[in-house]
C-alpha cells in the first residue's frame, strides 16, 4: 500500500466530523472542533495487485496540537493479514486546508515502523515511506454517512486506491490504548 495512501486518508479523517463537508468553508467550520486529543479511527480491506490474500489497514490519528490554522497528529497504522498484524507504523504529520484540497505533510524523521516478523526489512521500509511525505484528499472525495461517520473515496490517482470507513473515536474505544 503506498504511503499516500494513509496520509490522504488520515488527512480527511482529521477534518470531516459532521454531515455537509463537501465545500471548504463546511470543512474549515468543522475541522475547529478537533481538539487536542480527539481521535478518528479509519479502516480499509485492500487486495494487492497480483495477490490473492486481502489486507487489512487501520490507522489511528490523534490531533496533538493546532497552530497558525493547522493541525498536527500522531499517527499509528496497523497492517494485517487476516486476524495477524504483521506492520506497525508511527508517525507524526500537520494538515492544511487549501482551496479544494487538504494537504498533509509527514514529518520524515518521525516515521517509525516495526516488522516483527522481518526486522531486518524495517530500515527500507521506511526508506521507502520518507519518499512520499505530501499527500492531499479533494474535498471532493469525501462522502458523509452520518455525524462522525464518513467514506474517503478512492482515489487511484493520489495513491489511495480503496475507499477508507472513518468514524470519530468514541471514548473507550480499545483502540485508544494503542501502544507500538
Amino acid at each position: 500500500m503506498k504511503p499516500c495512501l494513509r496520509l490522504a486518508t488520515l488527512a480527511a479523517a482529521l477534518v470531516v466530523t459532521a454531515a455537509g463537508a463537501a465545500t471548504r468553508e463546511e470543512l474549515v467550520s468543522i475541522e475547529a472542533v478537533q481538539r487536542p486529543g480527539s481521535a478518528v479511527v479509519c479502516s480499509a480491506t485492500y487486495t494487492p495487485p497480483g495477490q490473492t490474500r486481502s489486507l487489512l489497514f487501520i490507522t489511528r490519528a490523534q490531533v496533538t496540537a493546532r497552530v497558525n490554522g493547522q493541525m498536527h497528529a500522531r499517527v499509528q497504522d496497523v497492517y494485517a493479514s487476516g486476524e495477524t498484524p504483521y506492520i506497525y507504523k508511527t508517525y507524526t504529520g500537520v494538515s492544511t486546508l487549501e482551496e479544494t484540497r487538504q494537504k498533509v505533510e509527514v514529518d520524515p524523521d518521525s516515521i517509525r515502523i516495526r516488522f516483527p516478523s522481518n526486522p531486518a526489512a524495517q530500515p527500507a521500509l521506511e526508506e521507502d515511506a520518507r519518499r512520499e511525505t505530501v499527500s492531499y484528499v479533494a474535498f471532493d472525495k469525501v462522502r458523509l454517512l452520518s455525524p462522525g461517520k464518513w467514506v474517503v473515496e478512492a482515489d487511484p490517482a493520489n495513491g489511495n486506491p480503496v475507499d477508507m470507513q472513518c468514524a470519530q473515536e468514541a471514548p473507550g474505544d480499545p483502540s485508544a490504548a494503542w501502544d507500538f
